[in-house]
């Protein structure tokens, strides 16, 4: 599966969070993400589960990873030298946006720029940068 395509959200009732593909109900309400997992011994197939989502919480994967390998989502922080920005889709595209407490300067170009910085955490997890100094 493409990690662009793969979407995070935190599980309904046990506040984890987990990584796969968004489903959404026919009304729209209820999202779900579904996980492949590794088969257990003696299985030869993947198998997929099922996860009810915090629908705020849901975020899709850039494609593209941090300095340290990591992936990178929708709604988490960034953060290069003194700067701290917000992962956001934008006008058609991904930017980091300047969070409270940071930098003066900010960062137009996502990709060129993603991967030097690193992912200190997200808007759900750490709603406010200045812990994070």
């Amino acid at each position: 599966m493409e990690e662009r395509y793969l979407f995070r959200g935190k599980k309904l009732f046990y506040g984890e969070w987990i990584i796969g593909n968004l489903i959404t109900s026919p009304n729209g309400i209820i999202k779900y993400i579904i996980e492949k997992v590794e088969p257990k011994k003696g299985y030869c197939d993947m198998q997929n589960v099922t996860y009810e989502v915090v629908a705020e919480t849901i975020g899709q994967c850039t494609g593209v990873k941090d300095k340290n390998g990591k992936l990178i989502f929708e709604g988490d922080r960034w953060k290069r030298e003194e700067f701290i920005g917000i992962i956001i889709f934008q006008l058609g595209g991904w930017t980091i946006e300047r969070a409270e407490d940071s930098g003066s300067y900010q960062y137009p170009s996502f990709y060129s720029n993603a991967k030097t910085g690193e992912i200190i955490g997200n808007i759900h997890d750490t709603p406010r940068t200045a812990n994070m100094k």
